[in-house]
């Protein structure tokens, strides 16, 4: 966006150059004093009039350095920095979302080999459902029976643990 503000400012102060030489172009005013008042040859002339030096092609030789401001470097590191941070914590969610779904597979495995009476129960509980809805839900029903079932939930993971 700055480059493209710097590109219509420069071709405006071109454009204006290139009319103020072509309307009152040096030569129309030898001998009046005049008085230099900034590095780009704009000169005020005793009469109020000014006009622009010879050397104008001088003035417009610098280069836009956009990395050489400490502000705009700053915004570019915080930028990556933030887009690094989005793209690690983008990958530890997804590892977390396949170590949950790891252990729900086990926990469906463990629950209906080895515990069937208690898997007929969960099991009507996730009839009908789709698969999003059936994984929250035996999430839910897990962390339900560890707060009801504690002993046989630590079977359950002991069982989990030695079949991995």
């Amino acid at each position: 966006m700055m480059i493209i503000l710097a590109l219509i400012y420069y071709s405006l102060i071109v454009s204006l150059t290139e009319a103020f030489v072509a309307v009152r172009p040096k030569t129309a005013r030898v001998g009046l004093p005049c008085r230099v008042e900034s590095k780009f040859a704009i000169a005020t002339l005793g009469d109020g009039g000014f006009f622009l030096s010879s050397d104008v092609s001088d003035s417009f030789t610098d280069e836009v350095n956009l990395f050489g401001d400490p502000t705009i470097q700053a915004m570019v590191g915080a930028f990556g920095v933030v887009v690094l941070l989005l793209f690690v914590f983008n990958l530890l969610i997804g590892k977390m979302d396949n170590a949950i779904e790891s252990v729900l597979l086990d926990f469906e495995r463990v629950m209906s080999t080895k515990y069937s009476k208690q898997w007929s129960k969960i099991e009507k509980e996730l009839e009908g459902l789709d698969e999003a809805a059936r994984t929250k839900k035996l999430y839910e029903v897990m962390e339900e029976y560890k707060e009801q079932f504690p002993e046989l939930m630590d079977k359950v993971n002991e069982d989990m643990n030695s079949t991995s």
